[in-house]
């Protein structure tokens, strides 16, 4: 039997969100460096669970969308005024062309299928933006 990838952690949302390890505030800054002369900064985090990476992204002040599959991580998540989910797979992310300043994926990239959600971090990319794996 294999994981299905966007039904694994339904049942385990609440849990995820209260004990899965965080990211370091060098690691986000690393990320968002390339746009420090930016007045607005659009990120998306794509396989954002409940949404650990995406809160720190919108910390640093990034307008921050997660794309997450799973309702359950999306209602795990706790609300941020710079963050909001989209219910959505890596292969087929609903923004337009040239949307994102950057594209990450934390935890989640082994689950996508690479090719198809390669293509789209780069459709959905602004031409100098950046991805973050």
């Amino acid at each position: 039997m294999q994981a299905q990838p966007t039904t694994l952690f339904t049942t385990k949302s609440e849990a995820f969100a209260k004990y899965r390890a965080g990211y370091s505030k060098e690691a986000i800054d690393t990320i968002l460096a390339p746009f420090a002369n930016q007045t607005k900064i659009t990120a998306v985090d794509v396989g954002a669970g409940t949404g650990i990476a995406t809160r720190l992204l919108a910390d640093q002040g990034a307008e921050t969308i997660g794309v997450e599959p799973n309702a359950s991580m999306i209602r795990a998540a706790s609300p941020h005024p710079n963050m909001s989910f989209i219910q959505s797979d890596a292969e087929s992310i609903p923004l337009e062309d040239d949307y994102a300043d950057v594209v990450t994926s934390f935890h989640a990239f082994h689950w996508f299928d690479f090719k198809i959600s390669l293509g789209e971090f780069n459709r959905i990319l602004k031409p100098a933006g950046q991805l973050a794996l």
